[in-house]
Parts: C-alpha cells; sequence; structure tokens
C-alpha cells in the first residue's frame, strides 16, 4: 500500500507542473530497481491548452468493475488519468502519425480506453492486454498515442495508431524513460514476450525486416515527425528527467 499511494501522490503532484508552451504532455516511468525504495514510480504531465479543472473522484467495486481513482479533466476527450485499487495507472500522450485512413469498427475507440484499464486491470501487463484487445477489435480513432501504464511490480508504453496497430514495452526494471508528445518505441522483437507486445497486423502491413527475428521498426515507420524536426522545439521530457533526478 505504501508503494501504491508513494506513486500516486507523485503521480499527482507532476499533474501540476507548469511548462511555457502548451500541448506538451509527458510521463516517466522509473523501474524498481532504478528507485531508492524499489517502487515503480509513474509521473504524468497533462499539458492541454487553455485554462483547466481537475476533478478526483473515488469510485467504488462493484459486480462490474474495481475500485478506483478518476482523475478527470471535464470536457477533455484524452486527458484523465486512472489507477485502480491494485496499483494500476493509465495515463497517455498523444503522439501524431502519417496514418489518416485507419480500420475502424463502430467508430472506434478513444475516451473508452483509460477507463477500462482502471475497471478492469489487475496488472499492468493485463491493462497492456485490454488496450490491444480494445485497438484490435474497433480500431483507434484519433492519430496516435502513446498509453503509459504501471503498478507496482512494472511500467509499459503501449503506442497505437488510427486504425488497428499497436505495440507496447515494459520499462526496464533499472531505467527511467521519459515519454513525450511522440513515439519512443523503436525496434520491437514480439519473441520477447516478457519485454515486448503488439498486433500480428503489424507484420502484415509490412513494417517488418527481413530476417528470422520479427523486429517492427514502428517509431520510423509511423511517427509524424523526424528527429530533425524535433531539434527546433522545446523538449520538456528532458526537462521533466532533470526535475526528476534532482530529487
Amino acid at each position: 500500500m505504501k508503494k501504491i499511494l508513494t506513486s500516486l501522490a507523485f503521480l499527482l503532484c507532476c499533474l501540476g507542473i507548469a511548462l511555457a508552451q502548451d500541448d506538451n504532455c509527458f510521463s516517466i516511468i522509473a523501474g524498481k530497481a532504478a528507485t531508492v525504495d524499489g517502487s515503480v514510480l509513474m509521473a504524468h504531465n497533462e499539458d492541454d491548452s487553455g485554462e483547466q479543472m481537475l476533478n478526483i473522484y473515488v469510485v467504488p467495486a462493484s459486480a462490474k468493475n474495481l475500485r478506483y481513482i478518476w482523475c478527470e479533466f471535464p470536457g477533455m476527450e484524452v486527458a484523465d488519468v486512472y489507477m485502480n485499487q491494485f496499483g494500476v495507472s493509465i495515463a497517455s500522450n498523444g503522439c501524431p502519425s502519417r496514418e489518416d485512413k485507419g480500420d475502424l469498427t463502430n467508430g472506434g475507440v478513444l475516451y473508452e480506453v483509460r477507463g477500462s484499464v482502471a475497471k478492469y486491470a489487475h496488472s499492468a501487463r493485463e491493462a497492456v492486454e485490454i488496450i490491444g484487445s480494445m485497438v484490435e477489435t474497433f480500431g483507434y480513432k484519433g492519430s496516435g498515442r502513446s498509453y503509459i501504464v504501471a503498478d507496482p511490480i512494472e511500467g509499459w508504453v503501449v503506442s497505437v495508431v488510427k486504425g488497428k496497430h499497436w505495440v507496447a514495452q515494459r520499462v526496464p526494471d533499472d531505467q527511467v524513460m521519459t515519454i513525450p508528445n511522440y513515439y519512443v518505441i523503436g525496434e520491437v522483437d514480439l519473441t520477447d514476450e516478457a519485454n515486448f507486445a503488439g498486433c500480428e497486423e503489424c507484420h502484415r502491413a509490412r513494417l517488418v525486416r527481413p530476417g528470422p527475428r520479427r523486429r517492427l521498426p514502428f517509431r520510423q515507420g509511423l511517427r509524424l515527425r523526424e528527429i530533425d524536426d524535433l531539434g527546433q522545439q522545446p523538449h520538456p521530457p528532458q526537462r521533466g528527467l532533470g526535475l526528476f533526478l534532482r530529487r
């Protein structure tokens, strides 16, 4: 419980970090071997334009859902943050992709994803499975997004693009990862099931390099902006990591 409360407090404190530019959301996950007390830490800065209100609800457990804390930004479709009774936390960062004609079923999903994780996931790994299942079944209707999920044991980043493509990578226990508003997952080895996950459709979409190992150059294949372009923009993830390391 102490680890869960520590992670939640850190997450909520970082919701209030103010940056000079708008729309520069970023997140941090620190593996349990990278922290002093062995906790997994997750933090998220929700940086949206204009004035925003934050409502915090405690939703009781029922026959249909787990108990969870819901940090709601009213009127914002992709800003809410959740944490449930098992310490499973989820936030997200928008990641523009090149895809503009994704396959959608019944209109696709967007807002429902994070709430579903809070209601049903007993672990971060199960959260990855829930997100992947929703994306492959209905399709993601936004341009692209990275979901950041963590529990007291481990953290994951799940990146999706418009349609039914998604991949996920586990944050190594001894590392700290910052996730900004662009894709950070590079090559994905889907044979390494302990550290990666993804959709089979990615392979049929010719996003795999030839060879005996199933490697997907996800970031290079699906991101919208080139690395060189990012040099002309502010870098909130680097600033956030600096704040984190100085603590």
